[in-house]
């Protein structure tokens, strides 16, 4: 198992222990793993050997070989965060606290699970040729 694997299992152990739905899609092009929780409610997280496209943002990032912690801001919001491998705990907890600031943005648990359950309809709705490749490739793991 490579690291960027190894990373990928503790993330999803983690959350899963911390009641996030996570889904998972391997890149297939690249070795990045990309993580979403909670059906996007919870940001995402890609892990991942290389610093990636500038295109895409997400809002947290693993990067092997990240020598220390980058914060990415915009308009004094933190817009996404780069971590290096070593601080895999620091992302987690960020991971975690983001989610518990989107569940009191929802105002509470109840609303947040409606919000996500109206996210899997739309998902589940769409043909499969308008999904999103995260969405027609990925798949929940927990």
């Amino acid at each position: 198992m490579s690291e960027l694997e190894r990373a990928a299992a503790f993330i999803i152990e983690k959350c899963g222990e911390e009641g996030i739905i996570v889904h998972r899609y391997d890149a297939k092009t690249s070795r990045s793993i990309y993580l979403k929780f909670d059906f996007g409610l919870g940001a995402s997280l890609r892990i991942s050997d290389h610093r990636g496209i500038e295109k895409y943002h997400y809002k947290f990032n693993l990067i092997q070989g990240q020598n220390r912690i980058v914060t990415v801001r915009y308009q004094n919001q933190t817009y996404c965060r780069y971590y290096p491998f070593r601080d895999i705990w620091t992302c987690l907890h960020d991971i975690i606290l983001f989610r518990k600031e989107a569940i009191e943005k929802h105002g509470g648990i109840t609303n947040y699970f409606h919000e996500m359950e109206k996210i899997r309809q739309r998902i589940e709705r769409l043909p499969e040729e308008k999904l999103h490749p995260f969405w027609k490739h990925g798949r929940r793991v927990v």
